[in-house]
């Protein structure tokens, strides 16, 4: 918090500039910071006057997301390129959705949960895609297989912390302690640091490593996700 009172309207303003210029949140990873935040705030400054709530925002990145998943498919150079640029831009806009919430006070759990849901959706479709563009352009069905378990770790990994996140909201818990926990596990979910290491791969054409890395970290964080749930009591 601030500690800023609002009692009149220059002190709303004061309050709104602060938001504005901080943008992110306590959890954004230093990835995060140095190549979306500035980004999502500029094009926040740019839609925050406009007819258009945080969920519709939260939308239009699920669009730009599965919209990449398309050109990935394709297996080519050029495509697989434009896809993860796409990408990129699909997850500049999904840090607009909550500044747009934090400044215009429309933050609700819906939103949140929606957020996460499509983030995570997204990233499913991509890892599989990646996997079947690999294997029409080599022919190798391998890739196809890494993104099936790629997919299966990441469904696995949703389920389990999102029973996780449950579990830190139960009145038994302290509400420092759950609210902690809470956002800790909430930032694993949705962390789309990837994204930016999928374009710097696909611009050297070497999404194969990519493809490798999505599926071994993906499952370990499986792993994680299992033993959280149920020995990290």
């Amino acid at each position: 918090m601030s500690g800023i009172k609002i009692t009149k309207k220059s002190d709303f303003h004061k309050e709104h500039v602060r938001i504005l210029q901080s943008g992110g949140l306590e959890t954004d990873s230093m990835i995060n910071r140095l190549f979306s935040r500035s980004v999502s705030r500029l094009i926040t400054r740019l839609v925050i006057h406009m007819p258009i709530t945080p969920n519709q925002v939260t939308v239009i990145s699920f669009l730009f997301g599965l919209i990449s998943t398309w050109f990935f498919i394709q297996g080519v150079y050029w495509m697989t390129l434009l896809g993860s640029v796409i990408l990129v831009i699909s997850t500049w806009i999904d840090g607009v959705d909550g500044e747009l919430a934090r400044l215009t006070f429309r933050e609700s759990k819906v939103g949140a949960k929606m957020d996460i849901t499509l983030d995570c959706l997204v990233n499913f479709m991509v890892f599989f895609s990646i996997g079947m563009g690999l294997t029409r352009a080599s022919g190798d069905n391998l890739y196809t297989i890494l993104g099936i378990f790629s997919v299966f770790g990441g469904i696995i990994s949703f389920v389990f912390m999102n029973a996780l996140i449950s579990e830190s909201k139960s009145p038994e818990i302290s509400d420092s302690i759950s609210m902690n926990k809470g956002r800790n596990i909430q930032d694993k979910i949705v962390n789309r640091d990837f994204i930016f290491i999928l374009f710097l791969l696909a611009l050297i054409d070497k999404t194969e490593i990519f493809m490798w890395i999505a599926t071994i970290g993906a499952n370990l964080f499986a792993i994680y996700s299992v033993y959280a749930r149920y020995f990290d009591k």
